[in-house]
């Protein structure tokens, strides 16, 4: 017996001698992977096979003189650890130590709120179950490093399959190492569990808390990331956050760019179509925001559409099957799609001052188009108070969203809230079905 535990000590030290970990080391499942990055603050996010105690080890490589910060981390399913204190515009290296094992990546913090640096963005959408196209999408994600990485829903093909979430941080976790992921959340991601996000939720630390909506600010750019999959009341709540949010942009000195990312497209000529129930809450508001662009999948292709001055694309290449073009596409998406091509692709998004150029680039790095134009920014901001001095028209109490219709002054009060408890359960049950028919059993 003695012989054995002195046999197992001497196992053990020369292991440790070697560098080689221990045998209970836990392997690293998912990540490490960077989220929620700020101008002082960022996560870091990971999954063990087993909830093991870790070390995040995190050193600023262009100041040899500091110390490295050393974090302890807690068991956890998946570790959630929020490294603050940083500074600005800073690229710093981090470690996550378990059991004698390491695994290494990089971030770079946000500039400071209103910083007008070139802000580049990948996006990308519709993963779902094709890991090998969505991971040669990824590697190239990764040799443009951006700022941010977008992506458009759909990130996996049954949002309460563990083995499906697996298979996207497998072949995506590379770049997420060492750069912020932001997803948007697609129908697929509610399927399984009574249709709760149970994997996004687990997965994902976002801005939004309990919500499945949030926006993110990134130097003098406002990301806006909205739940298309939302019904009924909590549409309702969703369209007012949205009108309040691209108000507040517009009306923040530090902000000058809008992008709005969602799943389902306001217009598309592919397999799916526009979203009508949606284009009616959402694009007004888009428009009298004058945002920069807005940015969807659902689809699996690449489209550019122009509408009421906004301009919108579809990036829904990311790995699963693609789309034909539609032989009857309805009459508003038909006018306003300009540009179609079924192909696996990202977008690659500069922001330069007032510029903004997208190239849709194909898996194998060929572009399909490069698009560029001009945001008026002061022409938005002016819009914006023009709009904050005028009279609002009379709405409807506890009324969210643009959208609602003015009241008639002339009205007597009582018949005016008849009316108005009329039209609302009106619009509650046309607007349901239409989203319903729009997003509820399509693939």
């Amino acid at each position: 017996m003695v012989r054995s535990v002195a046999a197992v000590a001497l196992v053990v030290a020369l292991a440790a001698a070697c560098g080689a970990p221990p045998a209970d080391a836990s392997p690293m499942r998912k990540g490490p992977y960077i989220q929620d990055v700020g101008p002082t603050s960022v996560e870091v996010m990971w999954q063990l096979g087993e909830p093991a105690a870790a070390r995040l080890i995190v050193t600023r490589p262009d100041a040899a003189t500091d110390a490295p910060r050393v974090l302890d981390v807690a068991p956890a399913d998946v570790a959630t650890t929020r490294v603050d204190h940083l500074l600005p515009r800073t690229r710093y290296e981090y470690r996550v130590e378990v059991g004698g094992r390491s695994w290494s990546g990089e971030w770079t913090t946000a500039p400071r709120p209103g910083d007008d640096a070139a802000l580049s963005l990948v996006v990308l959408g519709d993963s779902r179950d094709g890991a090998e196209v969505s991971h040669k999408l990824m590697m190239r994600a990764d040799e443009l490093a951006p700022d941010l990485i977008l992506g458009t829903g759909d990130i996996v093909d049954d949002g309460a399959s563990e083995s499906d979430w697996q298979e996207f941080f497998d072949s995506a976790g590379i770049a997420l190492r060492h750069v912020a992921y932001y997803p948007a959340l697609g129908n697929h991601e509610r399927r399984g569990r009574r249709e709760a996000p149970v994997g996004y939720r687990r997965y994902f630390s976002l801005p939004g808390g309990t919500a499945d909506y949030y926006s993110v600010s990134y130097g003098a750019t406002r990301v806006v990331m909205l739940d298309s999959t939302a019904l009924g009341a909590a549409l309702t709540d969703e369209t007012a956050w949205l009108d309040r949010e691209l108000a507040s942009a517009r009306h923040d000195a530090t902000i000058r760019h809008i992008v709005v990312c969602m799943h389902h497209a306001m217009f598309s000529v592919g397999r799916h179509g526009g979203s009508p129930g949606l284009r009616d809450r959402w694009t007004p508001l888009f428009e009298r925001a004058r945002v920069t662009m807005v940015i969807s999948g659902h689809d699996h292709a690449y489209q550019r559409a122009e509408h009421g001055g906004v301009r919108y694309f579809v990036t829904g290449g990311g790995g699963a099957p693609l789309y034909a073009k539609s032989g009857s596409p309805a009459a508003a998406d038909a006018q306003a799609v300009k540009m179609f091509e079924s192909a696996w692709h990202l977008l690659a998004v500069t922001i330069r001052d007032d510029r903004v150029e997208v190239t849709a680039l194909r898996v194998d790095g060929s572009t399909i188009e490069t698009t560029g134009w001009v945001d008026d920014v002061a022409g938005a901001k002016h819009a914006a108070a023009v709009a904050a001095a005028s009279p609002a028209p009379a709405q409807a109490a506890g009324g969210g969203g643009g959208g609602d219709a003015d009241l008639d002054d002339e009205a007597p009060v009582g018949t005016t809230w008849l009316w108005l408890l009329v039209a609302a359960a009106l619009c509650a049950v046309v607007g349901g079905a239409l989203i319903r028919r729009d997003r509820r059993r399509q693939p």
